[in-house]
């Protein structure tokens, strides 16, 4: 048995209640299921996938002092600016 990538194998096999490191994954009647590690290394790069491509997302929010998430304001004001700057132009 092996340690097993528990989202992975929750989106692999969505049957499966139990998952017990180096012994085994079990359904709600407690019967074994077969693992099948292509399935779940599939399934474990799709949610990778998914994890990067949202990286740019998570580059512009950090956490303040309250936990409160919020744009980093150099983004922001180098958006105000340059957005501003093209009105500007559109305008003479």
């Amino acid at each position: 048995m092996a340690e097993y990538d528990h989202k992975a194998v929750r989106a692999a096999y969505p049957n499966a209640v139990t998952i017990r490191d180096n012994i085994g994954v079990f359904d709600a009647s407690n019967n074994e299921i077969t693992i099948d590690d292509a399935k779940v290394q599939a399934e474990a790069d799709k949610i990778k996938a998914a994890y990067d491509a949202k990286k740019y997302q998570r580059d512009r929010v950090v956490a303040n002092h309250n936990g409160r998430t919020k744009i980093k304001s150099g983004l922001r004001r180098r958006n105000i600016l340059t957005e501003g700057s093209s009105q500007l132009r559109s305008n003479s």
